[in-house]
């Protein structure tokens, strides 16, 4: 759920962060190469035909061999997997939106259930941490920090459910709520939803950035002024003599060099391209981004673009967790 508030120092300035509404390959063959046949009017014309002949029979192997080879070399997507790790590797298509094959798939299963093996009632945050890790590198995403660990409900955004992510210049951070999380009698399978969900949210800051650059600054630009009342804001207002012009443009290149440093390895998306014009969507999305009341109970809410793939996510991450519990690796 993007919908945290929190507050850290950068700059040595302070600054409020807010829970931003956050978001997302090419087969390469080797090109075919035939042998030359030389064709001269000195030779005679049997010789002619031969060369012709071979030249035929040359290129016809070389067809005869790719194919071959790629019949040989190719994995089927679902070859030699049981009927749970079939579905696993629907569900790894469904949340990281591209194929694996089936090693890579029972790789996919270890990983994540030595992962799981891994929990036991005293490491939770131990846990969080490698699960955290995992997910986005499978989302080819940055990995945001677990800001705060929160174990009291006084503590906690009361509209969030399991935690919360907020975007900031320096990074994307998450709050995870120790006591309050879905399916409260498995919590390890309730940490398991909620980063899932909390990382959708991560990877569409990065696809909005990708898209967008300039919106993405300035979206975080008005989050630290806060129509005047952001505390970095006041701050750096008075050590320039109230020159609003400056201050502004002081906070802009922080921000500017901030968000570099973290999303920099991410190039831009082509204009026109099914990840650009999906970018447009999120901040389409963002600009428009409601809160509800009880936002997790809220079908509005759970059904803006900023949230929807975020709770299917969460959701396959159950369906994921317990085939995970239940195959034999």
């Amino acid at each position: 759920m993007s919908n945290l508030q929190i507050s850290t120092i950068t700059q040595n300035y302070n600054q409020t962060k807010t829970a931003s509404p956050p978001a997302f390959r090419g087969v390469k063959t080797s090109d075919l190469k035939f042998d030359t046949v030389e064709l001269s009017s000195n030779k005679d014309n049997n010789n002619l035909g031969t060369k012709i002949l071979l030249g035929i029979f040359g290129v016809g192997a070389a067809v005869l061999a790719y194919v071959k080879f790629h019949k040989a070399t190719s994995i089927k997507p679902q070859e030699g997997l049981s009927t749970e790790l079939k579905e696993i590797q629907k569900l790894y298509k469904d949340i990281f939106s591209r194929d694996i094959n089936a090693e890579e798939t029972k790789d996919f299963a270890k990983r994540y259930r030595e992962i799981i093996d891994f929990k036991t009632d005293s490491n939770d945050r131990e846990y969080c941490e490698k699960l955290l890790e995992e997910i986005c590198k499978d989302r080819k995403t940055n990995k945001p920090e677990i800001f705060r660990w929160i174990k009291t409900k006084a503590e906690t955004d009361p509209r969030c459910v399991n935690g919360g992510m907020a975007t900031a210049p320096d990074g994307s951070y998450i709050d995870i709520y120790s006591f309050n999380y879905r399916n409260m009698e498995n919590p390890t399978k309730g940490y398991f939803e909620s980063l899932f969900h909390e990382t959708h949210h991560v990877k569409q800051d990065e696809i909005i950035y990708r898209t967008d650059k300039e919106f993405f600054l300035q979206h975080l630009l008005d989050k630290f002024i806060d129509n005047g009342k952001g505390e970095m804001y006041k701050d750096m207002l008075q050590s320039n003599g109230g020159n609003k012009e400056k201050t502004i443009q002081e906070i802009k290149e922080i921000i500017s060099q901030q968000v570099d440093n973290f999303w920099g390895r991410f190039l831009p998306y082509e204009k026109n391209s099914k990840e650009y014009e999906y970018g447009l969507k999120l901040i389409d999305g963002k600009k428009n981004y409601k809160f509800f009341g009880d936002c997790a109970n809220n079908e509005e809410y759970r059904n803006q673009i900023i949230e929807k793939g975020a709770y299917t996510d969460g959701e396959k991450a159950e369906r994921l967790f317990d085939l995970l519990r239940q195959i034999s690796l």
